[in-house]
């Protein structure tokens, strides 16, 4: 996330989150910006650690197949 001074006509960084595989923060800047979107660009709830997909919301660092996989069960019924 950057910051833009019209008044100075200068740009700086506020925040550079750096992401793992799955969209898990791995390391940012200035962790004390609050941003609204993250990792794809969607809505992010930080007090449910959850990102809103349009049809469901889902865990930043877990992907849809270890969700599914969880939700079946171990033996997939």
């Amino acid at each position: 996330m950057a910051t833009y001074n019209a008044s100075t006509n200068v740009t700086t960084i506020a925040n550079h989150k750096v992401y793992e595989a799955f969209g898990k923060v791995h390391s940012e800047s200035g962790p004390t910006v609050d941003t609204l979107f993250g990792y794809t660009g969607r809505y992010f709830d930080d007090d449910a650690g959850l990102q809103w997909n349009l049809n469901r919301a889902n865990k930043r660092d877990r992907s849809n197949i270890e969700r599914d996989v969880d939700a079946a069960g171990p033996t997939g019924s």
